[in-house]
């Protein structure tokens, strides 16, 4: 089946505008983790951090947000791999499960290329802390054009949450997609990236 790269391959390139940038862009995505995130967690666990330090942490997933949290997949013996510290985009939530993309699965060029696609739905242009983007699966389908977008949706489980949610604010969505948060177990971010 051939691939749909009419985004990609339109106006400006894409591609090829994304790829200049990722230098850059990776550059001020450490200077924002060394700002906000690194310095105020010096000296303590992770879990404190999440839980009681950081200015942005909520008990609850909200669609169209970005969080951060820790987790302890229920059937992790069974899984090739997983990420115990999600970037999660998610887009449905009930009482028991909540999914979305989960950002660590995909090479940090396409998080890049498929969040400014996705910018699109947003809510809010002045990028406000309640912006929301308007996804659902349904709109996933239309970005169609990057193959890895099923590969990285995931379903998650409230009960194997192990800390609070980091709500990342909008306006820091297009830094944090650059930094290497992901923590795989049994097998490294290229392998995780390159199996699709």
């Amino acid at each position: 089946m051939k691939k749909n790269t009419s985004v990609l391959s339109g106006k400006g390139n894409l591609r090829d505008e994304v790829h200049r940038k990722a230098k850059t862009e990776a550059k001020k995505s450490w200077a924002w983790f060394e700002n906000n995130v690194r310095n105020a967690a010096a000296g303590m666990s992770a879990q404190k951090f999440l839980g009681d330090n950081h200015a942005v942490a909520v008990k609850t997933v909200s669609p169209g947000s970005m969080i951060q949290y820790f987790y302890d997949p229920k059937t992790k013996d069974k899984l090739p791999y997983y990420d115990t510290f999600p970037l999660l985009l998610p887009f449905d939530v009930d009482g028991i499960h909540f999914s979305g993309i989960n950002m660590h699965y995909l090479h940090p060029v396409t998080r890049a290329m498929l969040l400014q696609t996705l910018m699109k739905f947003v809510d809010d242009d002045s990028l406000s802390y309640n912006a929301k983007l308007n996804i659902t699966w349904k709109t996933l389908k239309r970005v169609s054009m990057f193959p890895d977008v099923k590969h990285s949706v995931k379903k998650y489980l409230f009960s194997q949450v192990k800390s609070n949610f980091i709500q990342i604010p909008p306006n820091e969505w297009e830094y944090v997609i650059w930094l290497p948060l992901e923590k795989f177990k049994k097998a490294s971010a290229e392998t995780v990236w390159s199996n699709r």
